[in-house]
């Protein structure tokens, strides 16, 4: 069911970008958000792969795992300054991240299943912007209700272009 679940997701995401006048399959790239392998091997299941294995499939372009993190408490236990303090923390690049060069003409498509504060989708962009593409723009499930943003806090655009 989760892998179904997974490529539906991903269809629905491939559809939205897909819409995007400027899209060039040939030039974009998938980075799922990645998830600690403790974590992975606990739950039996990487959501944000699935669903950018669903988009991929779809838009006939490569899923890199650019991406890696070290392990420490879920997200969802956290509180705001909890997750604001360990922003971008534990994540880092992939060698083979690296080893590619510099992408200067490509999309990133930074996917992930649930963004709550912004703050890890924020650190893996700033991560990703290091190997120099054309824009990174993040895809994601869904979105919280977090209490920090009601007072009308504004998160830093993903989509910064070069």
């Amino acid at each position: 069911m989760a892998v179904s679940l997974g490529q539906r997701l991903g269809l629905a995401l491939a559809a939205a970008l897909s819409d995007d006048d400027g899209f060039d399959a040939h030039r974009t790239v998938i980075v799922p958000m990645p998830m600690p392998w403790q974590r992975r091997l606990y739950r039996g299941i990487d959501h944000a792969r699935l669903i950018a294995d669903g988009a991929a499939r779809v838009l006939r372009v490569p899923v890199r795992q650019w991406l890696a993190v070290s392990n420490g408490p879920p997200q969802v236990s956290l509180s705001s300054a909890g997750r604001r303090a360990r922003r971008g923390v534990r994540m880092r690049l992939r060698p083979a991240a690296a080893a590619g060069g510099r992408l200067p003409d490509v999309l990133v498509l930074l996917v992930d299943d649930v963004r709550t504060s912004g703050g890890s989708l924020d650190a893996a962009a700033r991560l990703l912007r290091r190997l120099g593409p054309r824009q990174v723009v993040a895809g994601v499930l869904a979105v919280t209700d977090d209490p920090s943003r009601r007072d009308g806090a504004i998160l830093p655009s993903l989509t910064q272009g070069r």
